[in-house]
């Protein structure tokens, strides 16, 4: 296949919509783009010679450059892993921005990777020794999640073909895979499901992350049905049988183990449409986001019976048992990154506004809140959520948490999801984040801008050679209270629920201006009604205490009778029970303060 055919938009027979792809988005100014623009100077921070040091040393070839520390430390047994995610970020940051510095540290580092396969000669290549993999594949540990890496390392490949256009990555990409598929050629049925066996340990050695669907992706980039035969290996019946028939078997589980798994699934369903994979996918979603969600939208805490080699919060709760999960190790910032590549799809596949509104709800108040902004390269593993909590970031040469991979990837691609295109025909606008879309089949480009107080006011403007019909959708939130909707300048009209939708022929400098009043709600835990949380429109809230929040009302639907509004917009002061007053604002804006967002309600 070739770039240009790589570059084609996927088929959207079984889809109700397909994404706007990110080299079409570009962000505008505002918070977002800040923090692309930050994790781009980290990306651009990191010197290839040290990105590229492990690997070179397990090829045989010369370096003289200072490892990292950290999970890139020579030592560490998940080494190589980050320089995957690093050019799947350089790839999507080219693609979003269009940035050549991005794409001149991508091919330096791609040329380096070719070097080191090419000297190990048999299409092996990863920072690791290849005996890594023989005591995965027969004694089922002894290593640490070597597929994984595999997996990172070849979808850092496919991006760089795909978004990037570097041939190089697919040649590296196909040695790489060809390698892969004689590996499990040779394992037997036993020795499969032994190494792929993750639901019966507490925290798996053996987890092989996506893996099945970067192969899948090979499979379409060349037409080779081996590297689809390949992926089935990781299609296991014991996970996805109990899916197809509603039987909820995640408790325990470790969740960003689990998740890539679903997200093979998926991606299968729509390269087959076969249906009963559909239907294991959306159960998944169902018994994860809706019941193992923190109110952030994020998800994983201790492993119920208390197992586990961490000590922290990487498991699912049973389901609808969040109430006592709370430590200083919740929600992994993988699990919530993987969690809404998920939830964009199943909104692709169905339109059904909850994804819309879940994805919204971890974007804002999860992705948005694992970046220091006061330096590059500071990122958060987990994110706690109770009184007195404090965010424990990482420093740029010596963490490289598997979290530092996926936040550097979901960073450079903060435009996805927020532009769809129907297979009508109609454009879908799901977030609003100050951007442009340029649409290029129909020749338009849309343009959003944000004006923000205390009435959110969201201004669309058209630009076009020549007038064109569409359909124009705009997601109207469930946060909002009272949304309306204006025309140039006409009259405003109450918005529908849902999406409010119009179909004209647009003129250039035609303009919409939805207007979003955010509305303040309590969110009650779901097996403790005593314990709550504050939104206001899409911002989770949170307070800034390293005490206690408890609050002297009866009830939960009382406690809002607790917050003023302060002089910024979005923040509130909240009276406790012991009198004092403490401020709440949005959590993304929360940096090295202590800080809660859950309270507790009940007279004393």
């Amino acid at each position: 296949m070739t770039v240009a055919d790589a570059e084609k938009e996927a088929p959207i027979s079984r889809f109700a919509y397909r994404a706007a792809p990110l080299r079409a988005v570009r962000l505008l100014q505002g918070p977002v783009l800040d923090r692309q623009k930050l994790n781009t100077r980290y990306l651009l921070e990191l010197a290839p010679d040290r990105l590229l040091h492990n690997y070179r040393v397990q090829a045989g070839l010369p370096s003289t450059a200072a490892p990292f520390e950290g999970w890139e430390a020579p030592a560490c047994g998940l080494r190589g892993h980050f320089v995957g995610h690093y050019l799947s970020a350089c790839a999507q940051g080219y693609a979003a921005t269009g940035d050549a510095l991005l794409l001149d540290r991508l091919n330096v580092v791609v040329q380096g990777l070719a070097e080191c396969q090419a000297k190990i000669g048999n299409g092996y290549l990863s920072a690791f020794p290849e005996s890594d993999l023989d005591a995965i594949e027969i004694k089922f540990e002894g290593a640490w999640a070597s597929y994984y890496v595999l997996h990172k390392i070849l979808a850092g490949f496919i991006d760089a073909f795909t978004l990037a256009h570097n041939g190089t990555a697919m040649n590296v990409a196909r040695r790489l895979a060809d390698y892969i598929v004689a590996r499990l050629a040779r394992l037997s049925p036993e020795q499969i499901e032994g190494m792929c066996r993750t639901d019966l340990k507490p925290n798996p050695t053996n987890e092989f992350g996506g893996i099945g669907e970067s192969l899948q992706d090979m499979a379409d980039l060349t037409g080779d049905k081996r590297y689809d035969d390949a992926a089935r290996v990781f299609d296991r019946d014991w996970f996805i049988d109990p899916l197809k028939s509603r039987q909820d078997r995640l408790t325990g589980l470790h969740a960003n183990t689990h998740i890539p798994m679903a997200l093979a699934l998926a991606k299968r369903y729509e390269r087959t449409g076969d249906a009963s994979l559909r239907r294991a996918v959306s159960y998944f979603w169902e018994i994860t986001a809706v019941a193992r969600s923190f109110a952030n939208g994020a998800s994983a805490g201790p492993r119920p019976d208390g197992i586990e080699k961490s000590t922290g919060g990487e498991h699912w709760p049973a389901a609808f048992t969040l109430a006592r999960t709370l430590t200083p190790k919740n929600n992994e910032s993988c699990v919530t990154h993987n969690m809404l590549r998920l939830t964009d799809a199943l909104f692709r596949w169905t339109a059904d506004p909850k994804y819309a509104d879940f994805y919204e709800r971890a974007y804002v108040n999860h992705v948005l809140t694992m970046q220091h902004p006061g330096y590059p390269g500071g990122y958060l593993y987990d994110h706690p959520l109770s009184p007195g909590s404090v965010k424990k970031f990482g420093h740029a040469h010596d963490a490289f948490w598997c979290c530092y991979g996926s936040t550097v990837e979901a960073y450079e691609r903060l435009a996805n999801g927020i532009y769809y295109i129907g297979a009508a025909g109609d454009l879908r606008v799901n977030l609003f984040i100050p951007s442009e879309f340029n649409w290029e089949d129909k020749g338009v480009a849309l343009r959003q801008e944000i004006s923000a107080d205390n009435v959110q006011a969201v201004k669309f403007t058209v630009r076009c050679d020549q007038p064109t019909r569409f359909a124009m959708s705009l997601r109207v939130p469930a946060w909002s209270a009272g949304a309306t909707v204006q025309i140039n300048g006409e009259e405003p009209q109450a918005a529908p629920a849902d999406a409010a939708m119009f179909e004209r022929a647009w003129r250039d400098g035609d303009t919409v201006v939805l207007t979003l009043p955010p509305r303040l709600s309590v969110e009650t835990m779901p097996d403790d009604a005593g314990m709550i949380a504050f939104r206001y429109g899409p911002d989770i809230l949170a307070a800034r205490s390293d005490t206690d929040l408890r609050l002297d009302v009866a009830t939960a639907s009382a406690a809002i009778n607790q917050l003023k509004p302060a002089l910024q917009a979005g923040h509130f002061t909240l009276t406790l029970a012991d009198g004092r007053q403490v401020e709440l604002v949005p959590l993304n804006e929360v940096a090295d303060e202590s800080f809660g967002v859950y309270h507790t309600v009940g007279k004393q």
